[in-house]
């Protein structure tokens, strides 16, 4: 029986925009896979896999399975990430929130705003494929980051954590038996009874004073229906004119009614990432000026060594003419070989020291030099 030909598109998930895209367990089945270029979607690829790209997605929550290989995230921004592999690489990325199982350290590379955090997604079977992807669960490395350069990353803190745990993070199948599973332990740092925070959060609730509660239906009553559930809930009294914006976590749907605790604790958040931002940025710029001031200095100082090595090179020049001047001086031999004689001898009266008379041989000189010139 011939095998069955791959369709290379049921193994990606391309060019989709504010969609629900899921994988259910046995249909990628140990192969790999591709995530590019998605906007607002929410992805759930719920089987293992042997390796995986993530490039260019923007404002996605972005659910992966067990991974035996890599998984590669580039290119990416505002996304939030749980995923389980055995390699982890971000680069060229900004504002990612993992919860993540990696095998290895995981590494960074021109990735910035990066929150790492332990991995808190289930699905039926998981158990399963983490032994056929080869991975421990009992040892998560997340914490051990490894930056190539130029990035920026923090541990995520549990408070935050269990905000995000305490989410949804789970998927089942009608058609695939299980309750879904998380094999992966988390450590005291981060654990936490999800019953015991869910009646914290309804004695919150109700510890509200009643008036503030009247006081701001009241003030929601004059605002138009469409701006509470059209999206325009920008406009509502003291929340300013625009949706707060957390970098830690994707934005929510809005809520009429926060606790004062919840509100300070966001308020806290919020000031303490913006202030990371700041210094990160004062970093970057200070680096920028170091490099520039390096720049500027490497250019004078070799504007001035060429000044000098082309000074020094006119100077050669020209010595080097007065050389070659002299040498021509003296390769010029006279046509008269008398010449040659006279320019070689001392025929002068006075210039022979010696002790005989030598008038008539200087003489007899002279007069033939005569008649050679006649």
């Amino acid at each position: 029986m011939a095998k069955k030909k791959l369709n290379r598109l049921d193994f990606m998930f391309d060019g989709k925009e504010d969609e629900r895209l899921v994988k259910k367990p046995g249909q990628i089945n140990g192969l790999d896979f591709v995530v590019s270029n998605l906007i607002g979607c929410t992805v759930y690829i719920c089987d293992h896999t042997s390796q995986i790209f993530v490039d260019d997605c923007k404002n996605c929550i972005i659910h992966i399975g067990p991974v035996a290989g890599s998984l590669f995230v580039r290119g990416c921004e505002n996304i939030t990430l749980h995923a389980a592999s055995s390699q982890l690489r971000i680069s060229d990325s900004t504002n990612i929130l993992c919860c993540v199982y990696v095998k290895t350290d995981p590494a960074l590379e021109r990735a910035t705003n990066i929150i790492m955090g332990p991995y808190c997604f289930a699905y039926p079977l998981q158990d399963e494929h983490f032994n056929q992807a080869g991975l421990n669960p009992e040892v998560n490395k997340f914490r051990d980051v490894y930056d190539f350069g130029e990035s920026s990353s923090r541990n995520m803190s549990p408070e935050e954590f269990r905000r995000l745990a305490t989410e949804s993070q789970t998927i089942s199948f009608d058609d695939i038996e299980g309750d879904p599973v998380n094999p992966v332990r988390l450590d005291e740092e981060y654990a936490f009874d999800e019953e015991q925070v869910q009646q914290q959060e309804q004695v919150q609730e109700q510890e509200q004073e009643p008036p503030q509660k009247i006081v701001e239906t009241q003030q929601l009553s004059n605002v138009p229906e469409e701006d509470i559930f059209g999206g325009g809930y920008s406009t509502l009294p003291g929340l300013g004119t625009q949706a707060p914006q957390l970098n830690l976590y994707p934005p929510q749907s809005p809520t009429l009614f926060i606790s004062s605790e919840e509100q300070e604790r966001e308020n806290k958040l919020r000031e303490l990432e913006n202030d990371r931002l700041r210094r990160l940025q004062d970093k970057m710029s200070e680096e920028i000026n170091v490099k520039n001031e390096r720049k500027l200095k490497a250019r004078s100082e070799l504007e001035a060594w060429q000044k000098t090595f082309n000074s020094q090179k006119e100077a050669r020049k020209k010595k080097n003419l007065e050389e070659e001047s002299v040498l021509l001086q003296k390769s010029e031999q006279p046509t008269n070989p008398w010449e040659v004689i006279a320019n070689n001898i001392s025929i002068k009266d006075g210039d022979y020291s010696g002790s005989r008379d030598v008038t008539r041989f200087r003489q007899s000189l002279l007069a033939k030099r005569s008649d050679t010139k006649k």
